[in-house]
C-alpha cells in the first residue's frame, strides 16, 4: 500500500477514535449528571439507528455492506454498555 494512502487511513482512524472517545465521554457524563432521563437518553440511540438505517438505504450498493451494518452494531454495543433497553 502506498505510504500516502496508509497515512491517510491512519489519520482517519485517529479521527474516528477521537470522536468515539469524545462521544462516549459525553454520554457518560450525561448519564451520570441526569441531564437526560433514561427515556430521552434511549431516544438518542433510537435516532442514531434510524439515521444509520436511512443512510444505508440511501447509499445502497455504493458503500461496502459492512459499512452501515458495522455502524449499527457499534451503536447497539454502546447502548448495551450504558444499560439502555432497545425501544
Amino acid at each position: 500500500m502506498d505510504d500516502d494512502v496508509l497515512q491517510e487511513l491512519w489519520a482517519r482512524a485517529s479521527q474516528g477514535l477521537a470522536l468515539e472517545t469524545l462521544l462516549f465521554s459525553l454520554f457518560s457524563e450525561l448519564q451520570r449528571s441526569g441531564v437526560l432521563d433514561a427515556a430521552a437518553f434511549s431516544r438518542v440511540f433510537d435516532q442514531a439507528e434510524d439515521t444509520l438505517t436511512a443512510t444505508a438505504l440511501k447509499l445502497g450498493k455504493q458503500a461496502p455492506p459492512k459499512y452501515s451494518t458495522g455502524a449499527l452494531q457499534i451503536v447497539e454495543q454502546i447502548r448495551t454498555e450504558f444499560g439502555l433497553p432497545k425501544n
